[in-house]
């Protein structure tokens, strides 16, 4: 299955055809109501960072944990749950921030006025179907709108990962644009909508 997605992403089957969709969700604060609980979510723990399980063959837990300490250097929130010793889940807020880069489709979109972005939400492979997403995307969202000034969340999903977009409409995350990077023989085209 690994080799078979390797092919998929080869420069040269990539030059040939690339299709990338990336959806934008918003949540504003006037229409937030927690759907989870947030109980044994924390913020900003240096520990719960140590706590990473490279539980994926992707995972390099020297140059991760390195890159979540530098995350919360430069004040970005990390909200987490650790089950035993174990990073379960966790997930990222950016606080106040007007736009965003999105490497995945080449694209920059800029979010609506006070806005802060969640992103990276993540749950570690032994612990998916618990309800840890939704717990660690309700602590976010929670913690955002009382320890900031911001009236909307944004965040930005891959249209393939079905899991989390249900997540987040339950949530009451409303989808605003969806942003697409398509290469066919080497030409890029984009097919945005709003």
């Amino acid at each position: 299955m690994r080799f078979i997605g390797a092919i998929k992403r080869s420069p040269l089957v990539c030059w040939f055809y690339d299709k990338r969709r990336l959806l934008i969700f918003v949540l504003k604060k006037a229409d937030y109501t927690p759907t989870a609980p947030s109980d044994g979510v924390s913020f900003n723990g240096y520990g719960d960072v140590l706590n990473f399980d490279a539980c994926e063959p992707w995972h390099d837990s020297k140059s991760i944990v390195r890159d979540f300490c530098s995350r919360l250097d430069r004040g970005e929130v990390m909200a987490a749950i650790n089950d035993e010793g174990v990073l379960a889940s966790y997930g990222w807020l950016n606080p106040n921030q007007s736009s965003a880069y999105f490497p995945l489709v080449k694209q920059e979109f800029t979010f609506p006025a006070k806005s802060s972005a969640i992103y990276n939400v993540y749950t570690h492979i032994g612990y998916r179907g618990k309800g840890y997403y939704k717990r660690v995307l309700n602590g976010i969202v929670e913690w955002c709108f009382k320890n900031t000034d911001s009236q909307h969340v944004v965040t930005a999903i891959e249209e393939s990962n079905k899991v989390a977009i249900k997540a987040n409409l339950q949530m009451g995350f409303r989808e605003v644009a969806c942003l697409s990077y398509v290469r066919k023989l080497g030409r890029v085209q984009s097919e945005n909508r709003e």
